[in-house]
């Protein structure tokens, strides 16, 4: 073991969510998700259509600009939620320490209107302590909210068939093939893809990629490769350019920018 993991404090925050109990709000009844096979069902219950536009917030610097308004709906993830939660909002989670500590700590509140699980599986995803939590959490417990497990595995509860309609309108309409670079971008997706279905106005904040100094919103620190390198920059960036060239209805707040895109 490397002597840096053992000040790593996150660590030690990713093995106590591990063994602590589930929070009260936890109820030991499981959702039935059978009436959920098509994005349509989701954006219902999400009552897209009641907001005026709809917002991503990531966990870059840039996010602590945003300014708040009853009549958006925030899509969030990670720590960003700290930013948003007093107005309403989906939680989007992927990554696999924020994905034990939602499991276990999550606290709800009269905002928060439902969250989404929303990742591509393969064999060591599958095998990851966090994804085989959510699979018994899913199966045995629940909310009072919906949590939505949107991936292309077959096995209920998970919502194969709306991950495979959520790839399909991003490569028809952008001609793009999807890769989760990272949580923020992921959050970035189903918030066009909901936006686009229900012709709103969509913002974007902090998804600054390393841009205009490293760190989140609430702290510096140097970011990875998932977030900084090259690659994940080429998917972002080209993802952006896609959806500002067939919809003038997107303005991106965050400092990471295209050449193509500017706004």
């Amino acid at each position: 073991m490397k002597i840096k993991s053992l000040l790593n404090k996150r660590n030690y925050e990713f093995y106590y969510n591990i063994i602590k109990l589930y929070s009260m709000s936890v109820r030991r009844v499981p959702k039935n998700y059978d009436n959920y096979t098509e994005l349509s069902n989701i954006i219902k219950y999400f009552d897209v259509d009641k907001y005026d536009k709809i917002a991503v917030v990531a966990s870059g610097p840039s996010s602590k600009n945003i300014v708040l308004n009853n009549d958006t709906l925030y899509f969030t993830t990670n720590a960003a939620i700290s930013l948003v939660n007093k107005k309403d909002y989906v939680y989007v989670v992927n990554d696999s320490y924020y994905l034990i500590k939602y499991l276990k700590s999550f606290k709800e509140s009269e905002n928060w209107k439902g969250s989404v699980f929303l990742y591509a599986t393969n064999e060591g995803r599958e095998k990851e302590y966090g994804v085989k939590l959510l699979y018994k959490y899913l199966k045995s417990k629940s909310r009072t909210k919906r949590e939505f497990l949107i991936t292309n595995n077959e096995t209920k509860p998970a919502l194969n068939s709306v991950y495979e309609e959520f790839i399909m309108y991003i490569k028809n309409k952008l001609e793009i093939d999807f890769f989760g670079v990272n949580s923020g971008f992921i959050a970035l997706a189903l918030a066009y893809v909901l936006s686009d279905m229900c012709d709103k106005k969509l913002e974007i904040y902090g998804l600054d990629l390393g841009e205009n100094g490293e760190g989140y919103f609430n702290k510096k620190i140097t970011v990875g490769k998932s977030i900084k390198g090259n690659f994940t920059k080429n998917k972002v960036g080209d993802f952006l350019d896609k959806i500002y060239s067939i919809n003038n209805k997107v303005s991106n707040k965050s400092y990471f920018k295209t050449k193509k895109n500017e706004k």
